[in-house]
């Protein structure tokens, strides 16, 4: 588990309202213009870890099923309601609709940076050891009403992990081992975009 398990770490935003982290600001409620889902996932030493819910929501309100559908106080652009692994990004985009997002405007750095953690080649969070990142490509997959991204489809990120542009439907896997599963299940997601 993470600590906190629910929201941000202390080094990570809490709000108030306006406040920039990561180069997202803490807004009160989020806009359509421009709204993507990624999957982040972790093993470490072979044990799945749940992501945590509420990062990047300040004082999340947690409902009856452990999921955090808004916050008291803000909500950063980029944040996650449950513990499934769904990171949302949603942003104003200067005042642009761009629907379908087909390109990256966002790294997934800013989101640890929400968050309140360091990720690197040897750790992720409080998890230290040699770290191997497996991403299913830049390039856009939204649309639809569901998406399967299999294990097929995933390829070694060898770059600093901060530096993954963020695109619609891109799955990102991060194994801190030394030992790492032997096989990574399939992300469906049910979101549009």
């Amino acid at each position: 588990m993470f600590t906190p398990a629910t929201g941000d770490t202390s080094t990570g935003g809490h709000g108030p309202r306006g406040n920039v982290t990561g180069g997202f600001p803490c807004n009160e409620y989020m806009s359509d213009n421009y709204h993507i889902h990624i999957f982040v996932g972790l093993y470490v030493n072979g044990q799945e870890y749940a992501i945590p819910t509420g990062t990047g929501i300040v004082e999340p309100s947690i409902d009856v099923n452990g999921d955090s559908p808004g916050g008291t106080q803000c909500i950063y652009y980029s944040h996650t309601h449950d513990s499934t692994g769904v990171v949302h990004v949603e942003s104003d985009n200067n005042g642009v609709v761009d629907s379908p997002p087909m390109d990256s405007k966002y790294v997934l750095g800013q989101w640890f940076q929400v968050w309140g953690i360091t990720v690197s080649n040897t750790q992720f969070g409080q998890f230290m050891g040699p770290v191997e990142v497996l991403t299913s490509g830049q390039l856009y997959r939204g649309g639809g009403s569901s998406a399967i991204i299999p294990e097929s489809d995933l390829q070694v990120w060898s770059g600093d992990p901060n530096q993954i542009p963020l695109y619609s439907h891109e799955v990102i896997w991060f194994l801190v081992g030394p030992n790492y599963p032997t096989s990574l299940p399939n992300v469906d997601f049910y979101e549009e975009y």
